[in-house]
């Protein structure tokens, strides 16, 4: 946390101690947390990206002073997947940026997966835009839509929301319109040119240049972070290193560089 005068302190975690585990303050552990939020009545939320999981912390008051309460509210630590459901029924693959809307959903980008997902308050996700596993440029409603690593996500005063797609070099605007009671979300290209991006990607790094295909879906050493991975065949063998390649000369303890285990 940061003060308005500039005086940091640590809310969560232990920089240093990766990990997985609920609690308060020290005691919990994160590995990778990459975006945060927080709502109305001081609740913080954690995109907490290697762990696959969305952490909130809760301020609680104990004789004068702040204990910073750190729980799952969505998805189970190192599962990675793509399921819907609610609490640890659910899974992600590398959940990045977060926002919160009025109502105190929140919507998340699954970076890995390729999609955006929804929470709500009692911890039930569903996909609102995007394929698992289906990577591309094309714009659409719901599950037709197609992102390539989104990352950065706001809302505006609107309820419309915008997303930075950023293996396609573009940036996504997701409007949702209710038609007979349902909530359908049109995904539409605002800004950037997938098809320019494309084009330089393939020029930097040709895709057989980078991590090999397996012939099994199983744990295999990055070429980029260092850390074991899970990679899917049928999907791009780029995943999860694809916006870290400019790290990957950076390793710290088996990492890289600028990795977080605290909020």
């Amino acid at each position: 946390m940061i003060t308005p005068a500039g005086v940091v302190s640590t809310l969560a975690g232990s920089a240093g101690n990766e990990g997985s585990s609920d609690g308060t303050g020290t005691a919990a552990q994160f590995d990778g947390p990459a975006g945060v939020v927080v709502d109305s009545a001081g609740n913080v939320f954690v995109a907490d990206t290697y762990n696959y999981t969305i952490r909130k912390i809760t301020p609680t008051v104990i004789g004068g002073a702040t204990n910073w309460v750190v729980t799952t509210l969505a998805g189970v630590a190192r599962a990675w997947g793509s399921s819907d459901g609610t609490g640890s029924s659910a899974q992600f693959a590398d959940p990045m940026g977060i926002v919160l809307d009025g109502a105190n959903n929140l919507y998340v980008t699954d970076d890995a997966n390729d999609t955006i997902r929804r929470i709500t308050p009692d911890g039930s996700v569903t996909t609102i835009a995007g394929s698992a596993g289906k990577q591309d440029s094309t714009d659409g409603s719901g599950s037709a839509a197609r992102f390539y690593y989104p990352m950065g996500i706001v809302e505006d005063s609107t309820g419309d929301f915008y997303v930075a797609d950023s293996g396609n070099g573009t940036i996504r605007k997701i409007t949702p319109t209710v038609t007979g009671g349902v909530t359908n979300w049109v995904v539409t290209t605002v800004a950037g040119s997938a098809a320019i991006m494309a084009r330089l990607t393939a020029r930097a790094a040709p895709r057989s240049s980078l991590i090999p295909r397996r012939d099994n879906r199983q744990r295999r050493q990055s070429l980029c972070h260092g850390r074991h991975d899970e990679y899917d065949p049928q999907s791009d063998t780029r995943r999860r290193c694809h916006h870290l390649r400019r790290l990957r000369s950076q390793p710290r303890r088996g990492r890289w560089q600028g990795q977080r285990s605290t909020v």
